[in-house]
């Protein structure tokens, strides 16, 4: 890795940490692609991210159901709406 070898571990590390999430980076990047004052807008929006999330490996150790589950909730929150499992 370049930036490693050229800035440091440390210098790494603190990118790393003050990186934006990566669902909130999808909204955020995406969002300017639809308008989100409108149902369809937000639909589009969410059809879009959930795309990205559902292309993601699936986890090991049964952790996937509740990383699916908050990341719905996160989006239900962002978009305006609320989740619903049934």
């Amino acid at each position: 890795c370049d930036f490693v070898v050229q800035r440091g571990a440390a210098e790494f590390t603190e990118a790393l940490d003050s990186a934006e999430d990566a669902l909130d980076y999808n909204l955020r990047s995406r969002g300017k692609q639809f308008d989100l004052r409108s149902i369809d807008g937000r639909r589009q929006l969410l059809d879009s991210v959930l795309r990205v999330v559902a292309a993601q490996p699936v986890m090991a150790g049964g952790s996937s159901r509740i990383t699916r589950d908050l990341i719905l909730d996160r989006l239900a929150h962002r978009l305006g709406g609320k989740q619903s499992t049934t």
